[in-house]
């Protein structure tokens, strides 16, 4: 165990992976499935601190045109992100039945958020542009290629548009963090 965790190249990534596999056999030695977790004597391998990244008005316009490179749907669900500033998960199982086009809102219900909370998102022209772009494959997702689950690759596609941009260092929840700060010092919006 500890030679897979060690061979994954990004410290956070090397974390959340930690924790699902920790979260995993938990939930196997809960049923009986096996006797011992493997994880348990394996530490966190890298130390987090918070992070206060903010991303520049030339790092958003150069991770915006390289993402023009990337094969579909990454292109566009990094627009969707972006423009809507949600969580990456939930603009990765975002579900055709909770887009109103005519509305021009997104609704989350509980169980798709982190706070369990319903929300509603209203949708700029420019994301209803992006949307209504989308090839439809299946009923239920907007971002998928198999059709039957969300599109989750995400690793290469990331790792290219970091290469191409040389933007680096940024994680997916910067593009929120940024949105925040840019909003409480540039409109004085709290």
């Amino acid at each position: 165990m500890q030679k897979i965790l060690d061979g994954i190249s990004r410290n956070h990534a090397a974390n959340r992976s930690h924790s699902l596999i920790s979260a995993f056999f938990d939930w196997a030695v809960k049923l009986g499935i096996v006797q011992f977790s493997p994880v348990t004597k394996i530490a966190k391998l890298h130390k987090e601190e918070t992070r206060d990244h903010i991303l520049t008005e030339e790092d958003i316009n150069l991770l915006w045109a390289t993402t023009k490179k990337e094969a579909y749907p990454f292109e566009d669900l990094f627009k969707v992100l972006l423009l809507t500033v949600k969580r990456l998960r939930e603009v990765e199982r975002m579900r055709r039945e909770n887009v109103d086009f005519n509305k021009a809102v997104w609704t989350h219900t509980g169980s798709m958020t982190k706070n369990k909370e319903r929300h509603t998102i209203p949708l700029s022209g420019q994301i209803i542009d992006v949307l209504k772009s989308l090839p439809q494959i299946g009923d239920t997702f907007m971002f998928t290629t198999m059709g039957d689950r969300p599109f989750s690759e995400f690793g290469r596609p990331r790792d290219h548009i970091d290469e191409a941009a040389d933007v680096t260092d940024w994680r997916w929840h910067d593009l929120r963090r940024t949105l925040a700060t840019y909003c409480a010092n540039e409109l004085d919006i709290q």
